[in-house]
């Protein structure tokens, strides 16, 4: 074997490396000229999403006979990536540093020379942001969590306080439905809770025996037995 047969020509190298580095992320939309996402972008963090994409833009020449620009702007990232001008900015600053992208002028590309070493940052911040996404999940569940812990605290007072306040106030309604003449006539559970109802407050007919029976043992009201609908039933009505 000659040494020139183990020379690979520069641009198939290229594109191998390039479709190894972006094919799990992106893919190519021809018609459009524009570099798609997919699913699994998404776990990348900020960092690796610029390299992803300044890489995936080197591909054009193979994709398409077209021209089609493999650098670009700020901006351009900006509106592709959904990144903020104020931390994209950094980014680009610290990835031209540490010389993994170029710019000429105000646009930006990856070094075709260093895309081996750019392959690792990606992979490196693949992990950082599976890392930053568990992260946010756990601190996303342990807030829900915790706002359903206040959601039910809040819940059971509102229960309490509604066991214990209306049950003053209906006992100062019988109070003064006895003053006003209500029951004397006898009165059926069944009379009071409609009373209750039509003063637009709804009780349950288990919960009216205790205040009627309160009213018995202060001498307010007398209760006695009564058929009714061929039933026998207490009736409440002042002595």
């Amino acid at each position: 074997m000659a040494l020139k047969d183990l020379i690979a020509r520069g641009s198939e190298l290229t594109e191998q490396q390039i479709e190894k580095i972006v094919s799990d992320y992106v893919g190519y939309d021809v018609e459009e000229k524009k570099v798609f996402y997919r699913p699994s972008f998404a776990s990348l963090a900020n960092r690796g999403k610029v390299l992803v994409h300044l890489v995936a833009l080197q591909g054009w020449p193979f994709v398409t006979q077209e021209a089609v620009a493999t650098d670009a702007a700020p901006a351009e990232l900006e509106e592709a990536l959904g990144i903020p001008g104020g931390t994209l900015r950094p980014i680009l600053k610290e990835l031209k540093d540490h010389h993994f992208i170029r710019s000429v002028g105000r646009r930006y590309s990856v070094r075709q020379s260093g895309l081996d070493p750019v392959q690792s940052e990606i992979e490196t911040a693949a992990n950082r942001g599976s890392i930053t996404g568990t992260k946010t999940r756990r601190r996303k569940r342990a807030a829900q969590a915790s706002e359903r812990e206040t959601v039910t605290q809040v819940e059971t007072k509102k229960r309490s306080s509604r066991r214990n306040t209306p049950g003053v106030s209906r006992r100062e309604k019988i109070d003064a439905w006895i003053e006003q003449g209500f029951f004397e006539e006898p009165r059926s559970l069944s009379d009071v809770k409609k009373r209750f109802h039509e003063e637009a407050d709804i009780v349950k007919l288990s919960s009216l025996p205790s205040y009627l029976l309160d009213a018995v043992k202060r001498y307010q009201l007398k209760r006695t037995k009564m058929k009714h609908n061929g039933k026998e039933v207490w009736v409440y009505q002042t002595s």
